[in-house]
């Protein structure tokens, strides 16, 4: 079909010059040649005006053809000329806003990685937290104590291991942003029941009496194991999808900060 296209455009273009040869020839040598045969002396025509006058005319009038001609086709190159710079004005600055467009999305989606690097780092944080919070509260620590293998010096300094880990919990839970309310309750609500078990039980130990409670603090234990493997899943899940979804920043800094302020009332309410 193209081929077919060029053909058919060959021959037309073919033709017109071809027309444009023979309107020239006409033109330039025909109608002179007419013109001096008529008026040729002896056997021409009779008119106001003489063979060269006549002549000197029509050379006038194919000037001013010409002249007219070439005038028009400096209009035509002009509004064409005219056209192509609006067009490559338009196309430049077409170019210029998606260049813009793309620096703008490439920035934003650099200050969203730095955001999620940024909360990927503070729940691996956790993570060390909920870990150190649960080697504290390994029951094997208890029973040692109530067998006095450990000494006084001993308890006071794993006391204070345990405030330190639960406290360390509490400060990495409140800065997390990017897990439901729902699962972030109940994972405090499990390690809240644990320490004040283990706060229970470590002071039974010392006075020798442990078995009233152990029971219900192992299950406590596996309670906030479930719990903390649930809230790692939901909080690694959720990153995952902020960083597979093609969000605007402006979403993430309205998470950010509602998460921000959220941040500080549970601080202030702490206090």
């Amino acid at each position: 079909m193209d081929n077919k296209g060029k053909t058919k455009k060959k021959k037309s273009t073919k033709k017109i010059i071809v027309m444009l040869i023979i309107i020239v020839l006409i033109l330039f040598i025909g109608v002179p040649v007419f013109v001096n045969v008529a008026y040729l002396q002896g056997g021409g025509i009779t008119t106001i005006w003489d063979g060269p006058q006549f002549l000197a005319f029509y050379g006038a009038v194919l000037s001013a053809i010409g002249a007219i001609f070439l005038g028009a086709v400096s209009i035509w190159q002009n509004k064409k000329l005219r056209e192509q710079n609006e067009i490559i004005s338009h196309n430049n600055k077409l170019s210029q806003i998606r260049l813009e467009e793309i620096s703008k999305r490439a920035n934003e989606l650099n200050t969203i990685n730095k955001i999620i690097d940024y909360e990927s780092n503070r729940l691996e944080s956790l993570i060390i937290a909920l870990q150190e919070l649960e080697e504290v509260c390994n029951p094997a620590y208890i029973i040692d104590i109530y067998k006095e293998k450990m000494t006084e010096l001993e308890i006071i300094k794993y006391g204070l291991d345990t405030v330190k880990a639960y406290g360390k919990f509490e400060r990495y839970y409140v800065a997390d942003f990017f897990v439901l309310d729902e699962v972030k309750k109940d994972l405090a609500d499990s390690a809240k029941v644990l320490i004040d078990l283990h706060t229970t039980l470590l002071a039974q130990a010392r006075n020798g009496e442990i078995r009233e409670n152990m029971h219900n603090y192992i299950e406590a234990l596996k309670i906030f194991n479930n719990k903390k493997e649930y809230y790692i899943k939901v909080a690694r899940n959720n990153i995952k999808l902020l960083l597979l979804n093609d969000m605007p920043l402006d979403v993430y800094k309205s998470i950010f900060l509602e998460k921000q302020e959220d941040k500080n009332g549970q601080a202030e309410n702490a206090e």
